[in-house]
């Protein structure tokens, strides 16, 4: 027969185990998903247009922030728009760019 005090503290003791397996795999996604953040570059109040090619942000480097050669030298994997589009908004979604 097994003694119910000794299930009560095995259960406590993985119930802990579990509890800390939980916070270390919660803090390693964070860190994951704040390295991936790295290399981007945060563009904001850049106008909007329909048919935007947001991987063209790159030559406002060279235009407003006098970085001649940034279209050559700073390669843009992939870039996209923050959020969703708001026909009442004043201000522009900011642009994100991965490099």
């Amino acid at each position: 027969m097994v003694n119910r005090k000794e299930t009560e503290g095995e259960n406590y003791l993985r119930i802990q185990e579990l509890e800390d397996l939980n916070r270390r795999l919660q803090d390693s996604v964070v860190n994951l998903g704040a390295r991936s953040m790295w290399d981007n570059l945060l563009f904001h109040n850049i106008d909007e247009s329909e048919e935007e090619d947001c991987t063209e942000v790159i030559g406002l480097l060279e235009e407003k922030l006098d970085m001649p050669g940034a279209k050559s030298s700073v390669k843009i994997n992939r870039a996209h728009i923050v959020g969703r589009k708001c026909d009442g908004c004043r201000k522009p979604r900011a642009i994100i760019a991965k490099i």
